[in-house]
Parts: structure tokens; C-alpha cells; sequence
């Protein structure tokens, strides 16, 4: 909910400091993850790090597996559950929907729930009963999607619901929520349909310490070179790529690398 510039403390501001800084600076020291989330946001004309002209990426042998993270899809029941107690948590009975006494959107959210977990528990059963064991996912649409149709309903109405706030600060809160389950709505139907064309589609399942299941639908490119040459290599001048172990095959060839 950060008001940006109409904040009366942005120039103070720790976090407007540190990115003033970033920009007046000559070098960026930044790990992969970060490097390829911008990346990838770039791709969608946005950016969290400011222009460069040289890129020196250390450990470049990593590349290829980092890059396939952050230029895919992921879309986890966790992150779903998180959005969804954010704007109401019907055990605490906390939120922001509940916080600004929004009944409507409260009964989207339950609604949201019961959709998050029919079309999980639908996928879970798929994978336990039609599903290959290692996860993969060969066909589009191998089970119904509840849960698109009831993210992009709550997300307009929490929208227009915040059109009726007076704080601006508010109004934040509630269209931000609104951007984040949007792009979750359309992460599950892209990855149900399989929609991007030469990805690799799986899930997998992980429990935590009380043994609550978190699937995760994954979807990542199968030759990230087109990719990185169109958003990385084309667009900067000078891509410097180091480590011990590019080179491959008893003439220590870079020719796979570099493919």
C-alpha cells in the first residue's frame, strides 16, 4: 500500500533511499533470483533494477536451471491460501475485508476456498490415480478449473469495493490484492490448459511440520536460449558469463553452452 511520491515521508523514506541509490550506482552486486525476476518482469515492460549496459553473471553454469524458474509459471495452493487470508481469515476473523466491514467480499473469499480446494483436491487425485509418478503433466486440461472463475470474480468485486475507500493508502491495499489474484487466476488456467507453447508442465506436493499439503503447478521452458538470447544477450551489450564448469565433453567444448 505504499503511496509512492504522495507519501509526505518518501524522501526520508529507507526503501526510496536505498532505491536512489541503486540508481545513482556504477555496480549492482545481485544473486540470480533476483537478476531473473527482473528479468522476467522486464518482459512485461516492467523492471525492479535500473538499466544496465555489462552483465557479468558469476556461477554461470546455474543459468540455464534459474532462468527456467523465473521465465515459467508457478502458481502454488499455498500462495492461494495466503491471498485469500490476507483479504479474510474466517478462523481469526481478520482481514482487510473484514477490517472494512465488506460482507460481500467475505463470502467471495469462503467461496474462493471452497474452489482452491475442489480444484486441488480434483488435481491430487488425478496425480494419485492418472498421473505419471514423476509429476509430469502430457495433456491439457486433465481436470476441471472452479478456482480461475472464482479468483477473477473476487478480485473485481474487492476492485470495486475499493473505489467506494477515502484513504488512498486503502484503496491500495485492495487493488494491489485485486493485481495478485488476478495474475493467480491466470497462472492456474494457463498452466491447466497448458496455453504457452515449449514449456515442460508438472506439480508436486510438499508438506509442512503439521503435515498440510502445498501443490504447486509448474511450468517451465525446455530451451531457455531463445528466451535469454531475446531478453538477455540481444538487449545488453556485454554478457560476460563465468565459472569452472561450462565447458563440457573431453575436448571441453563450449558448444553445448553455447547453444
Amino acid at each position: 500500500n505504499c503511496l509512492g511520491t504522495q507519501c509526505p515521508h518518501h524522501e526520508e523514506c529507507f526503501y526510496y533511499r536505498a532505491r536512489r541509490r541503486v540508481r545513482r550506482a556504477q555496480i549492482l552486486v545481485v544473486n540470480h533470483a533476483l537478476f531473473f525476476s527482473d528479468l522476467a518482469l522486464r518482459r512485461v515492460g516492467a523492471s525492479i533494477l535500473p538499466d544496465y549496459q555489462v552483465a557479468v553473471l558469476d556461477e554461470a553454469h546455474m543459468l540455464e536451471s534459474v532462468a527456467g524458474d523465473h521465465l515459467g509459471v508457478r502458481v502454488t495452493s499455498g500462495q492461494v491460501e495466503y491471498q485469500l487470508n490476507k483479504l479474510y481469515n474466517e478462523v481469526r476473523n481478520k482481514g482487510l475485508l473484514v477490517h472494512h466491514k465488506c460482507a460481500e467480499g467475505q463470502r467471495a473469499v469462503m467461496e474462493c476456498r471452497l474452489a482452491s480446494d475442489d480444484f486441488f483436491g480434483r488435481l491430487e487425485e488425478w496425480r494419485q490415480t492418472a498421473g505419471p509418478k514423476n509429476g509430469r503433466v502430457n495433456a491439457a486440461s486433465v481436470v476441471e478449473n472452479p478456482l480461475s472463475p472464482h479468483l477473477v470474480h473476487l478480485a473485481r468485486l474487492v476492485k470495486s469495493f475499493a473505489g467506494k475507500l477515502s484513504q488512498e493508502s486503502d484503496r491500495l491495499d485492495l487493488t494491489s490484492a485485486h493485481d495478485r489474484l488476478t495474475a493467480l487466476a491466470e497462472g492456474v488456467e494457463q498452466w491447466r490448459t497448458q496455453a504457452l507453447d515449449d514449456l515442460v508442465y508438472w506439480t508436486d506436493v510438499r508438506h509442512n511440520r503439521r503435515s498440510k499439503s502445498n501443490m504447486a503447478l509448474h511450468a517451465a521452458p525446455i530451451d531457455v536460449g531463445p528466451a535469454l538470447r531475446a531478453e538477455l544477450f540481444e538487449r545488453v551489450g556485454t554478457v560476460v558469463l563465468t565459472s569452472a564448469t561450462l565447458a563440457v565433453g573431453k575436448q571441453t567444448s563450449f558448444d553445448f553452452f553455447r547453444s
